[in-house]
């Protein structure tokens, strides 16, 4: 069915059809309820805080005893914050916070992380920049993010490859 198809019904309802359809969603769908929530009481914070949980709970997921975070499914976590559109300053926070935690996690563990991590974790970094840049705020932030890589660097050269891969992800930005 179309958007316009169900425009075309909706239309057709009474405003109790409606209210009682809207209530229905609500009841039997989570993503739904989740939005309906938000859009009854936009705490920006209190959902900021919730999901903030849902990512550092991957960020620091423990997989066959080591750390493995999925940037799939944090991506995921991100794009359903985004979809409740609670302003592009909360999603920036959320998004910085997250590169900082992916950074210095990969920092910690680069000896056991594999380069398919490494290279998500890079590309999360051009994305974030990407969308820094699109809300035309990167000015503010490339700094620290200029940072956060920098500290991945280590005096052993053999251990640079996490460095390497994020330092070429964010240089379009520099």
């Amino acid at each position: 069915m179309s958007k316009l198809s169900v425009k075309k019904a909706i239309s057709q309802f009474t405003p109790e059809q409606l209210r009682g359809l809207i209530l229905d969603i609500y009841t039997k769908y989570k993503d739904a309820k989740e939005f309906l929530d938000f859009f009854a009481d936009p705490d920006i914070e209190k959902t900021a805080d919730r999901y903030r949980e849902a990512l550092n709970k991957e960020i620091y997921r423990v997989h066959h005893r080591q750390q493995s975070p999925r940037i799939s499914v944090i991506k995921r976590i991100l794009k359903d914050f985004s979809n409740l559109e609670p302003g592009f300053e909360a999603e920036t926070t959320l998004r910085l916070e997250v590169l900082q935690r992916l950074t210095k996690v990969g920092c910690a563990n680069r000896s056991t992380y594999r380069d398919t991590l490494f290279n998500g974790i890079g590309k999360f970094a051009a994305d974030t920049c990407t969308f820094l840049e699109r809300n035309g705020i990167i000015d503010e932030h490339i700094g620290i993010i200029r940072e956060w890589v920098a500290d991945t660097r280590s005096p052993k050269s053999w251990l640079n490859g996490f460095y390497n891969i994020l330092n070429s992800s964010i240089e379009p930005w520099k």
